[in-house]
Order: C-alpha cells, then sequence, then structure tokens
C-alpha cells in the first residue's frame, strides 16, 4: 500500500464540504482552518501554496452531490491535483480506525489521513461541454422523478380542482423534459470529442440519446479502464462474500448510481432489440438463473461492450463482427 512518503505528493489537504463552509485540515503543518465555500474564498486560501509547489500537493474531500464543485474548479484553475471520494469509503476508513466521532474538523483530519494511505485516483479536470452534459441530465433526472410522483398523484387523486392543478404541473414538468433533450442534443453535438463518442455509442442498439449523456458525461472513465474496473466503477460487478468453507452469494454494490440506473434501462431495452444482449439473456434465464440475475449480467456485458467500442473506436456493427 502506498504512503504518502511514497508518493509525489509533499502534502494532503483534507476538506470536509458543507454547503456554506468548508472545514480544511493540512497534513504537513497539522493545522485546521475553517473557510467560506465560495470562489474568493477559496482563492484567497489557495495563494498560501506556491505556484511552484501546487503539484505536489494533493486535496481530498468527499463527493456530497455538489457542494464540492466550486471547490474542485478553483483547485483545476489553479492546477493544483485533487480527489473527490465515495463518502462511504471515508466513513468506513474511520471506523476501521476506530473513530465512532463524528464532527466537521475531526472529518477533514480522516479524509487528508484516507488520502495518506490510500493514495486514490485523481479527478480530472471535466471540460466545459461535458459538465453542461452532466448537469443538464442531472436536471433532466430530477424532473423525470417530479413528474413520475405528480402521475401517481393523479392516479389517486378524484377531487376535479386537485386534478387540475395536477395535470398543469405535469404539462410544465413535460415541457420541460422536452427542453432539456434539445438542450442536451445541442451540447452533445457543440463538443468534437463528445459528439465523435456519442455516434459511436447511438449504433448499439439499445442505447439513446438519454443513455449516450450519462455516459460520456458521469463515466468519463470509459475507454480508460479494463472490463472489471469499469464495472465497478459502474456497480454493476458482482462482489465476492467468501470466508473460510463458506462461498457467499454474489451481489453487486456501490458504484455510480445515476450511471448503473441509467444502463439498467438501456439495458431492458436492449434485451429486446439487441440481439447479442438479447441472446445473452434468454441463455442465462434458460439456464435457471433469476431474471433479475440475468438482467445485471446483461448490463454488464453491454457495459463491457461499450466500453471495448470507445476504446477501440468501432462501431457496433464493426465491434460485433470482431
Amino acid at each position: 500500500m502506498t504512503t504518502l512518503s511514497e508518493s509525489r505528493f509533499t502534502c494532503v489537504v483534507g476538506v470536509d464540504v458543507a454547503s456554506e463552509h468548508l472545514d480544511i485540515f493540512i497534513s504537513d503543518s497539522k493545522t485546521a482552518v475553517r473557510i467560506e465555500n465560495d470562489g474568493k474564498a477559496i482563492c484567497q486560501f489557495l495563494k498560501r501554496f506556491g505556484k511552484n509547489i501546487r503539484n505536489q500537493i494533493l486535496f481530498a474531500m468527499e463527493a456530497t452531490g455538489g457542494y464540492e464543485r466550486i471547490l474542485v474548479g478553483e483547485l483545476h484553475a489553479a492546477a493544483i491535483p485533487c480527489s473527490v471520494i465515495n463518502a462511504t469509503r471515508i466513513r468506513q476508513f474511520a471506523l476501521g480506525c476506530g473513530l465512532l466521532e463524528k464532527t466537521d474538523t475531526l472529518d477533514a483530519r480522516i479524509i487528508a489521513r484516507y488520502a495518506e494511505v490510500n493514495q486514490p485516483e485523481l479527478t480530472a479536470a471535466p471540460s466545459a461541454s461535458v459538465e453542461r452534459i452532466k448537469l443538464l441530465t442531472i436536471r433532466r433526472e430530477q424532473v423525470l422523478k417530479q413528474l413520475q410522483q405528480e402521475l401517481n398523484r393523479k392516479m389517486q387523486q378524484h377531487c376535479p380542482v386537485i386534478l387540475k392543478f395536477i395535470t398543469k404541473a405535469c404539462t410544465f414538468y413535460k415541457s420541460q423534459l422536452k427542453a432539456l433533450d434539445e438542450q442536451l442534443r445541442k451540447a452533445v453535438a457543440e463538443d468534437e470529442a463528445t459528439a465523435e463518442k456519442a455516434a459511436k455509442l447511438k449504433t448499439v442498439p439499445g442505447i439513446g440519446p438519454v443513455t449516450v449523456s450519462v455516459l460520456v458525461s458521469q463515466l468519463p472513465e470509459i475507454r480508460t479502464l479494463n472490463r472489471g474496473q469499469i464495472a465497478k466503477l459502474a456497480g454493476v460487478a458482482p462482489i465476492a462474500r467468501d470466508s473460510g468453507k463458506m462461498s457467499g452469494y454474489r451481489k453487486t454494490a456501490a458504484g455510480r448510481s445515476s450511471v448503473r440506473k441509467t444502463l439498467y434501462m438501456a439495458t431492458l431495452v436492449a434485451t429486446r432489440w439487441n440481439p447479442i444482449i438479447k441472446q445473452t439473456y434468454e441463455h442465462l434465464v434458460r439456464k435457471g438463473k433469476a431474471k433479475k440475475v440475468a438482467l445485471v449480467a446483461c448490463m454488464r456485458k453491454l457495459l463491457t461492450i461499450l466500453n471495448c467500442m470507445i476504446r477501440n473506436n468501432e462501431s457496433w456493427r464493426v465491434a460485433t463482427t470482431t
């Protein structure tokens, strides 16, 4: 296991991110600082690190669902390496160290220690177009969720007045979905590299524009990892649970939930219209596999195919005949 002394980083900065402030722990000086979570305060704080040593400093933080976005953007602008880490891993690491307490200052210290011990992968700076696609796909998922909730309420409601309000809400969300789909189409087309990748993915039966948008924006590692790594990242890899003479039941865990949800829907379609995935699904069901197990296996197979296609710059027709 790599330690800080064996890496290229001379200092690790752990950051506990909240909506209004950042709690920061600097490993080399053992100092704790709290600053506002806004661009001006962050830029002022980063000035303490000289430009000649910035590539030797690693900023580590938990994924918070968006509150870390300002900090990550400023770090990329300042050419300072950073890593956004799954919060569950940090908490499990703290428990493994015997730390049951949880405070903002302590969390920042634990994040720094986790990064020192585990040397997490760096978070790459996304292009402006990819970041825009990501934000649009997130908003689309939110709107779709709200629309489904309103449709469910409509089925249970009998009051004409309330039904009128619900109908108006449904119309509003449907118009937003249409506008978001158009914005996504434009955002994908505007970036040459993204458009080329999207064009390859769209040749796969079962893969639509929404799936493409999610994959290119929320799974940028596609084509850079092997089949096992990309499956774990998306949360579709079976995790071993063996101990002694016991052979535990394999199941998927962790991974990026938004990618996994989108891949699930795409695979449902692919089991009907994609000949390779359909054949795999029907074969597994005939062997006695539960339908859900067969579907997850097909999700993994579909993702492996997509990963291979992008890595080799192939279309579906070429990829399936090689």
